[in-house]
């Protein structure tokens, strides 16, 4: 299955038929064990007397049989464990394609060019060159974006110095408005999120819990996000290292018979992962086609 593919299938998954299917898995998942509660509450109160009134004026269900909760409390493990099957698969295709794709990314940008970066600190662009840059970008990815440079690249670059750090690598913060990428979040975010799971090995109900919490605070209208995508080789092969541990912990889960976690703590963290994976890649894609772009046409000035 292709990146691609991948975006395809999330941007369309909130209308699914599995997205339909999880949910009514978990709904009914949620219906058992709110069965077994309330049966488990009334065994534990049978010598109330208050209990008692209660019960006969039919405020609580008709008390089970012993044999009655086991049988759904077995078929509730089953149900877990079903849910799961659906949700770990889910979870292993969409962090193997966010992790190839930046390992696919990264590939692509760390290549050194010298003599490029030397230009764009010493040429003195004219108007018309600044010009041209400032269309290239408006027309590839500042449509949403606001580029603001934390050092200055070419003392005479004047309002092109944060096109010239954002074509050399250099660290900017880019001020993105949520309605152009509702669910994208910086990798480094991601990655200091999945850093507060306890056990890498073996996700727990906490654990995801964290996860899911962890995500949501990711997603803040007009957040602030400081790429560093073009920071050099050794910081990106360690982004990539953390990735692949990530799919290669998932992966292992998915393949045990025996992991089950709680829908309510799962289910909410598979839902963010089809939000958060296809605007990610998009926004780290826009990104890179702007600055191949810029790339290429100061290769042009410098001919």
């Amino acid at each position: 299955m292709t990146i691609q593919d991948v975006l395809n299938e999330c941007t369309s998954w909130e209308h699914s038929k599995e997205h339909y299917e999880l949910m009514r898995e978990c709904s009914e998942l949620k219906l058992m064990e709110q069965y077994i509660a309330d049966q488990q509450y009334m065994i534990e109160s049978a010598a109330d007397e208050t209990f008692k009134a209660f019960q006969e004026s039919g405020m609580f269900m008709e008390a089970a049989t012993a044999d009655r909760i086991k049988a759904i409390t077995e078929e509730a493990e089953v149900k877990k464990a079903s849910i799961w099957k659906r949700i770990g698969s889910g979870f292993a295709k969409l962090f193997n394609a966010i992790a190839s794709f930046f390992k696919g990314l990264f590939a692509k940008i760390t290549k050194a060019d010298e003599k490029l970066v030397a230009f764009c600190k010493d040429h003195q662009f004219t108007d018309d060159e600044k010009d041209v840059l400032k269309k290239i970008f408006d027309e590839g990815v500042a449509n949403g974006y606001t580029l603001t440079a934390n050092a200055n690249v070419n003392a005479n670059a004047g309002d092109i110095n944060n096109i010239l750090a954002f074509v050399v690598g250099q660290v900017v913060k880019v001020d993105v408005t949520k309605s152009t990428v509702p669910n994208a979040v910086e990798l480094e975010k991601f990655l200091n999120v999945w850093d507060t799971v306890e056990d890498k090995d073996s996700f727990t109900d906490r654990d995801l819990t964290t996860l899911n919490k962890g995500m949501q605070s990711c997603f803040t209208a007009n957040d602030n996000i400081t790429i560093a995508m073009f920071s050099g080789k050794n910081k990106n092969d360690a982004d990539i290292q953390k990735l692949e541990a990530i799919k290669a912990a998932v992966s292992a889960i998915v393949d045990d018979p025996e992991f089950k976690v709680e829908a309510s703590a799962a289910g909410p963290v598979y839902e963010k992962l089809n939000q958060l994976v296809p605007d990610t890649i998009k926004f780290y894609t826009s990104l890179k086609k702007a600055n191949d772009a810029l790339r290429a046409k100061i290769k042009e000035f410098m001919k």
